[in-house]
Parts: structure tokens; C-alpha cells; sequence
């Protein structure tokens, strides 16, 4: 990323999958995310240039439900290991509670490398 007077300019990086998607108000995000909100987010996978394991706690990131067929983005809290793999710990920053499961690498599918709080600076 760089300033071009009052632009920031984002370099995307090369052989990595991306997306550009608005928030919804579902208020697990708030403050950071909120409704109007768009984020910049990075494809993880193994053996790709961003794997599950360059994740770190503090980064925000979508991971498919584990009985449902859709994606939560959500901050990760916890990283470790145990008798079946690594596992990551997730929470939405307005949330009182972690999420209830262990989410597997495998689930992991996109991570915030940036968010935008108004369309103008889109």
C-alpha cells in the first residue's frame, strides 16, 4: 500500500485470489466493521502464497460454518494445536462469547488485509 496524495493505492499480490465485499449489519463486527463497510480480502489455502499458518491472532478472517454452508467473518482470538491438527479460536469483536467450535485450517477460506468505511474511498 501507498499514499498518492489523498489516495491510498493497494498493490495487489500476484497469484492470490481476491475479493472486495461489503459488510452487513450483523453487528458481531461492530466497531470495526459495520454495515456500509467494504473489505479487501486475501484467498488462504495451502500451497498457495497465504497459508493458515502465516495467520496470526488479532487477524480477521472468513471460515465456513462447520454444519452450515456459508462463511463468518470474525477475528481470530486463539491459535493452537491438538490431538487432531491445529485449530484457530474465533469471536466477533461485539460478541460477549468465542464461537463455539475449533475451526481446521481446511475452513479457513479468506482474511482482511483491508477495510474501507465509505464507498468514496473505494
Amino acid at each position: 500500500m501507498r499514499l498518492e496524495g489523498e489516495r491510498l493505492v493497494v498493490e495487489l499480490l500476484p497469484d492470490v485470489r481476491h475479493r472486495l465485499l461489503g459488510v452487513g449489519n450483523s453487528g458481531s463486527e461492530d466497531p470495526v466493521m459495520d454495515d456500509g463497510s467494504m473489505c479487501l480480502m486475501y484467498e488462504v489455502k495451502d500451497n498457495t502464497p497465504l497459508t493458515p499458518e502465516q495467520l496470526i491472532v488479532g487477524d480477521i478472517a472468513c471460515y465456513r460454518h462447520p454444519d452450515a454452508n456459508y462463511l463468518i467473518r470474525h477475528r481470530i482470538v486463539e491459535k493452537g494445536w491438538d490431538e487432531l491438527d491445529r485449530y484457530f479460536r474465533f469471536k466477533g469483536d461485539n460478541n460477549s462469547k468465542k464461537d463455539k467450535w475449533k475451526v481446521r485450517s481446511d475452513a479457513i477460506e479468506w482474511v482482511v488485509v483491508l477495510i474501507s468505511y465509505g464507498v468514496d474511498d473505494v
